[in-house]
């Protein structure tokens, strides 16, 4: 049956080739215009994602991130003074998550005697490593799985690892969610054997994933091909007993809705060791604990895939310019905060932008995050510290 929310905490249109909703913002709160720099390079999104996440989760202990092995070295931790510029690395300019990060720089920008920050447009997550690697972006918009192969040299970064690379913070984490008829006879991932599924939008970021899972599983569905609307129909009348599908943050989306309003329906959870099998075979994947009463009806957790959206940086950023760069982010954002950047991206409100982090990232935090997290009481895993903070 169907759930209501709580992530960890938890996202779209994304990224390396995830696809998401797109909105208006709606009137921003008062505060310091942000400066958006002429469009860089195209279109798509950041990597690899589907849309924002809307209530928190309760950690889960996401792929635990292993150190580099290959590429240049780790630069020591700059002590540098702050920059008295930043430019953020975004995404195009039709995106949702453009409008996030319009709202972001307002909030940067609001910190007194802080760095001028500047949001430049681009086509993504892998343009805009591909860019901060040689210095054109101080941080930038991506994926959880983008920043992994990043750090590692793999994918579209194979021979070009940036063990540089440090994470600032994630801000939305929307799941992939298995949604099918409750009367499929379907009630684990393993009875999707041999059943009509479809495993995403054909060519998505939630396709690929799903369909890489399930192979490694050993789970063997007919996998049914088309559009959205064309799977929707289909379960209703009974051709395919469900689907894959990326939701608008905790928020399930519409078409998701659309089918409950006929159609009992139930959603698929990993086993604990399915997803630890899982993530040793691909690291770079997250997953999320979508917790008891999050959609209607729910009664159990549901762990499944889901794709991170943070901004990252790396170790050229100075601590103290890190660390005021996310205080003012998760201050904006927590209950009593300016909420800047929940009036310009709702699906974040009841997000505890330090909780979410913690569950889904997958490459060492900037030193500058790990000393604001652990002022806030929180515990960072030892695999999440970098080198030059331990």
């Amino acid at each position: 049956m169907f759930s209501r929310a709580l992530i960890l905490f938890a996202g779209l249109t994304l990224v390396l080739q995830g696809c998401g909703p797109s909105a208006s913002a709606p009137s921003q709160p008062a505060g310091p215009p942000a400066r958006v720099a002429a469009p860089a390079a195209a279109s798509a999104v950041p990597a690899s994602a589907a849309v924002p996440a809307s209530a928190p989760t309760a950690p889960v202990s996401a792929s635990v991130p292993a150190q580099p092995t290959a590429g240049r070295q780790p630069a020591t931790q700059s002590r540098a003074p702050l920059p008295s510029r930043i430019v953020l690395g975004g995404t195009s300019g039709s995106s949702t998550h453009q409008v996030y990060l319009a709202a972001a720089t307002k909030v940067f920008n609001s910190i007194p005697s802080g760095p001028n920050v500047t949001l430049v447009e681009t086509g993504g997550g892998v343009e805009n490593l591909k860019r901060a690697m040689k210095g054109e972006f101080q941080i930038f918009l991506g994926s959880s799985d983008g920043y992994y192969q990043a750090l590692h040299g793999i994918g579209p970064f194979a021979n070009n690892a940036w063990p540089e690379l440090r994470m600032l913070y994630y801000y939305t984490a929307p799941p992939d969610l298995a949604v099918v008829r409750e009367d499929s006879g379907v009630k684990t991932l393993y009875d999707l054997n041999g059943k009509d599924f479809n495993p995403g939008i054909r060519g998505s970021t939630t396709e690929k994933r799903w369909e890489a899972s399930l192979g490694l599983l050993g789970i063997k569905p007919r996998y049914y091909r088309g559009s959205t609307e064309d799977t929707v129909g289909a379960i209703k009348d009974k051709r395919i007993a469900g689907y894959a599908k990326a939701q608008v943050g905790m928020s399930l989306d519409t078409s998701t809705l659309e089918l409950m309003l006929s159609t009992p329906l139930r959603i698929l959870s990993y086993s604990t060791a399915d997803r630890d099998k899982v993530l040793k075979e691909f690291p770079y994947y997250s997953f999320l604990t979508v917790m008891p009463g999050t959609y209607k009806d729910q009664k159990e957790p549901i762990v499944t895939l889901a794709t991170a959206i943070g901004v990252a940086t790396s170790t050229q950023l100075p601590e103290e310019a890190a660390y005021q760069l996310v205080k003012a982010i998760v201050d904006d954002a927590r209950p009593g905060g300016a909420g800047v950047q929940t009036a310009a991206f709702p699906v974040i409100k009841d997000v505890s932008i330090p909780e979410l982090t913690l569950e889904v990232t997958n490459t060492p935090l900037h030193a500058g995050a790990v000393r604001l997290f652990r002022e806030r009481g929180l515990t960072v895993p030892a695999a999440l510290v970098p080198p030059e903070t331990r």
